[in-house]
């Protein structure tokens, strides 16, 4: 009846049970199955029998793992220890399989849980890297950090060149004011996460921050922002109003989500950096353009003027001019085309790269 009893469940602590309940009054006036992690004596090592008690050790994989105990009114004969001794082989081979299936279990939970929360984040890193502005990178980490850990309320800042950005998640318009004339306080204080269950019950003073500050505050979670050079640059803070709402499960989602904010943040200043520079070196092409035509305009009007002069002066003085002086007004002419060419290849050369033009065949 035992052994069909141990192939039943693997729920070893209700099984031990029932075993227990088989056992007495079958063979034993009092049994118990008592296993080493909740043993406050030393196991023994070997089976003993003592008048009316039989005590035997459950031997699995060259360990104790509990002890066996059977009591009864009546003496024992060897033959009773015998059978107590295959009852505690099965009873120990069935715990410690019974054992190791939670464990298996236990560490394919943990991989699922690690698996959905890397899954998230990648959801999230990739929802983020879309986002090229510093401010709404803030508002969708603030937002990402509330949903991911169910907190009431959110808050995350960082300094970005120096200037303070900051959101807030779930606050109510009193809350969101106290916390915007109190921005200023929103400095990189911590080193590490801080997890809190219970701000009401504290005993000695820690930094919450300016949301742990806020009336309603029951649990507090915090998680520093670190930028590329390791330096913390900013904080998401969490609260709810329940006691103990974050576990270890939470801390290590918005450390993660911590990890691509630092990353997040700095390619969206980047890119707000290379967008102002582009725009800048855009206005500065346009002025250059304008100043290139501006001045090839002004330098060209005198140069066509002296070439329509000279021709002028050599259709007015027809006949009367020497040929050494016609000489010099074709040489006039020449230079003064001589300069338009330079003219016009210092503009071609200011705008080489900037203009699309055919090919030259």
């Amino acid at each position: 009846e035992v052994y069909s009893l141990l192939a039943s469940s693997d729920d070893y602590m209700t099984i031990l049970d029932r075993v227990t309940q088989i056992v007495v009054p079958a063979i034993a006036d009092s049994c118990s199955v008592q296993l080493a992690e909740d043993a406050t004596a030393p196991l023994p090592d070997a089976a003993q029998l003592a008048g009316n008690t039989i005590a035997v050790p459950l031997h699995v994989r060259g360990r104790v793992i509990g002890v066996l105990t059977l009591v009864r009114a009546d003496s024992y004969e060897r033959d009773d220890l015998v059978f107590s001794e295959e009852l505690a082989r099965r009873v120990a081979m069935f715990v410690d399989n019974a054992m190791l299936l939670q464990e298996v279990s236990a560490r394919e939970a943990a991989l699922r849980d690690e698996a959905t929360r890397l899954e998230t984040l990648n959801r999230i890193g990739q929802q983020l890297a879309a986002v090229h502005a510093v401010d709404e990178v803030v508002k969708r980490v603030c937002e990402a950090a509330t949903v991911l850990t169910g907190a009431e309320i959110g808050l995350f800042f960082t300094h970005a060149d120096g200037e303070p950005h900051h959101a807030t998640c779930g606050t109510t318009f009193e809350e969101a004011a106290a916390i915007a004339e109190r921005q200023d306080e929103l400095q990189p204080a911590l080193s590490r996460a801080l997890r809190i269950d219970d701000v009401r019950r504290m005993t000695a003073p820690a930094n919450l921050g300016v949301l742990g500050s806020l009336a309603r505050v029951t649990s507090y979670l915090a998680v520093p922002v670190r930028g590329r050079r390791g330096d913390v640059i900013g904080a998401i803070e969490l609260a709810h109003s329940r006691a103990a709402a974050f576990d270890l499960r939470a801390e290590q989602l918005v450390t993660g989500l911590a990890a691509l904010t630092a990353t997040v943040t700095d390619s969206a200043r980047l890119f707000q950096e290379a967008h102002e520079l582009i725009a800048a070196l855009e206005r500065s092409n346009r002025d250059l353009d304008h100043f290139a035509y501006v001045t090839s305009h002004d330098l060209r009007a005198p140069l066509r003027g002296i070439a329509n002069l000279s021709t002028w002066v050599e259709e007015d003085m027809g006949d009367a001019l020497t040929p050494r002086s016609r000489d010099h007004l074709h040489l006039l002419r020449g230079r003064v085309q001589r300069l338009e060419d330079l003219i016009q290849g210092v503009l071609d050369y200011s705008r080489a790269g900037r203009v699309a033009e055919e090919p030259i065949d």
